[in-house]
């Protein structure tokens, strides 16, 4: 699995998540607090058996992130757009989903915000993106897979 953020601009950014040969693109804009739910949301399924959903508005459409988590320290992914924010039962559209460990899943995903960190620091990302980085949730990531 691997997970890209392309260059944020004017409150809007690329992400590509990649499972196998199937690659979602989802051009993302800063309406919605994502990049820092989605930290929050891996700090979460490293500690403890949980399900988030991280929520990325594409304007009009949306894209959901549903992450979950059980016992067994399996983790799934399923991405999932829909037309608006209503977001209305069976309305979406599967677009990608897999399963593995914390390392196979939600890994890639904090390299990912690592990278942007180290692109961007606090005052360019702040620019672009106009919201703060989740500074404290990065950090407490690298920790918990350092001492993974």
């Amino acid at each position: 699995m691997k997970v890209e953020f392309g260059e944020p601009d004017h409150g809007w950014m690329t992400i590509e998540v990649t499972v196998e040969d199937s690659t979602v693109a989802i051009d993302a804009s800063y309406v919605y607090p994502s990049v820092e739910q989605l930290a929050e949301a891996l700090v979460l399924l490293a500690k403890t058996a949980t399900e988030r959903i991280v929520v990325w508005l594409l304007e009009p459409g949306e894209i959901e992130m549903r992450f979950a988590s059980g016992t067994t320290g399996r983790v799934s992914l399923e991405l999932w757009e829909f037309r608006d924010h209503r977001r209305a039962a069976n309305s979406g559209e599967f677009r990608l989903g897999t399963t593995g460990d914390f390392t196979t899943v939600c890994v890639p995903f904090v390299l990912a915000l690592r990278d942007l960190q180290v692109r961007y620091g606090p005052t360019d990302w702040e620019s672009r993106w106009t919201r703060p980085f989740p500074v404290e949730d990065v950090t407490r990531l690298s920790e918990i897979i350092r001492d993974r």
